[in-house]
């Protein structure tokens, strides 16, 4: 039964944010909790999954992600090009026709994408911020520097700072050659299910090869790629590093983990446990922090204190948000104490310091521990906000996916 509990986790974490947030932020939270100590139990009991029981939590899971588009109807018009899409995923699956899943998901998703970026901008800080910044940037200026005048319904005043990392610009570049910088984002979760799927492909159980796509489908990912929240881009840059440590390209993994440390301000949580879980050398943590200051390099010759006030004391000095997911932010929802930023930091290091007692981990424990780390910070954070927890969900599940690993692999 222990080796049910990483999957149990990434099912309870489906399902808090779909279910959650959708009513009250305060339902959330237990949910999340919970995910953090069933996951922690998968980490330190880690044993086989039993083919019965993880034919049982591919059907929960599929419950989970698709029951919320009736409940909720976050994608309203498009519930049935999705149920289609993801039961003939599923049915494929069944059949063992691996070509046409990937053919049938990935169809299914870039249309979706296509109808929904159609669809009038969110009127959204997030997506002004970053039009303009990509705008200035094509113009061959940093957009770190610059002011200017936004006026949407959550801003009406100068902005004098960008909070987003040079990675994830320079990845934002790519979606606005296909017309639209979002398109950067979905080209990420794409192509993170595929790295999901690669890696399911290795065990005997076909209903493994079912989760990756279950993930594509999630119901809120296209409402985070419509209101360009930031989260996929580092989903796809961790994706990346899982494939150079899945094939043994040590230069790529490198490139990938500097592209983590530059693309989110987070992101080093990931670098950290797979360094705990010693699936990467100092050395390579190393090189990848060099690879990391090279990406942000050109912004910081034109604009050191831009990029240092954007992208760093920009985070520290904004207030906390009431509305945030996190426990921290339940207390003062409560009439409690306000607490400090760095209550999720020193959360981090008092599980990174037990993990280190752990003698061995195999790729499933490694990306237990990195969904752990990423859901405590957040959970101990006085501002975490729904999207946040798109990046422990893609961690849990491929630490479901991973945890089969080791059976004959069948041929596809």
């Amino acid at each position: 039964m222990a080796g049910m509990f990483p999957l149990l986790s990434a099912t309870l974490i489906l399902t808090a944010l779909n279910w959650g947030v959708f009513d009250d932020t305060q339902l959330a939270i237990p949910l999340l909790t919970a995910s953090a100590i069933m996951a922690g139990i998968g980490l330190f009991k880690n044993t086989p999954v039993p083919p019965p029981l993880g034919r049982l939590w591919a059907l929960v899971m599929a419950l989970s992600c698709a029951i919320p588009y009736y409940l909720h109807g976050p994608i309203g018009p498009f519930k049935k090009v999705i149920t289609i899409a993801l039961t003939l995923t599923v049915l494929s699956t069944i059949w063992r026709r691996y070509t046409i899943q990937i053919v049938i998901a990935v169809s299914g998703i870039v249309l979706i994408s296509f109808i929904y970026l159609q669809l009038p901008p969110p009127q959204f800080d997030l997506w002004y911020l970053q039009e303009n910044a990509i705008a200035l940037l094509g113009k061959g200026k940093s957009p770190y520097g610059l002011t200017y005048y936004a006026k949407v319904p959550l801003i009406d005043t100068w902005v004098t700072s960008l909070p987003y990392p040079p990675a994830h610009l320079i990845a934002m570049m790519v979606g606005t050659y296909l017309g639209d910088f979002r398109w950067a984002f979905v080209i990420a979760l794409i192509g993170s299910a595929l790295v999901l799927y690669h890696m399911a492909k290795k065990s005997s159980e076909p209903w493994v090869s079912a989760i990756p796509f279950l993930f594509l489908f999630y119901p809120k990912a296209m409402v985070y790629i419509w209101r360009s929240w930031t989260e996929p881009t580092l989903v796809g840059a961790i994706a990346l590093s899982l494939w150079a440590l899945n094939h043994k390209y040590k230069r790529l993994l490198i490139l990938a983990l500097g592209v983590v440390f530059s693309i989110k301000q987070f992101g080093f949580l990931f670098v950290l446990a797979l360094l705990i879980a010693r699936q990467i050398t100092w050395r390579d943590c190393l090189s990848a922090a060099l690879i990391a200051a090279a990406i942000c390099l050109p912004f910081l010759i034109a604009d050191p204190m831009g990029v240092l006030s954007g992208v760093i004391l920009t985070h520290l000095h904004t207030p906390p948000r009431p509305d945030s997911i996190s426990l921290p932010a339940l207390i003062r929802r409560l009439g409690g104490p306000q607490f400090p930023a760095v209550t999720g930091f020193l959360s981090v290091a008092v599980v990174a310091a037990l993990a280190t007692r752990l003698k061995s981990f195999t790729l499933s424990t490694a990306l237990l521990l990195a969904g752990i780390l990423f859901l405590v910070f957040f959970l101990m954070s006085p501002k975490a906000h729904e999207n946040y927890y798109f990046t422990p969900l893609f961690l849990l599940v491929a630490a479901a996916v991973a945890f089969p690993l080791g059976a004959t692999p069948r041929r596809v």
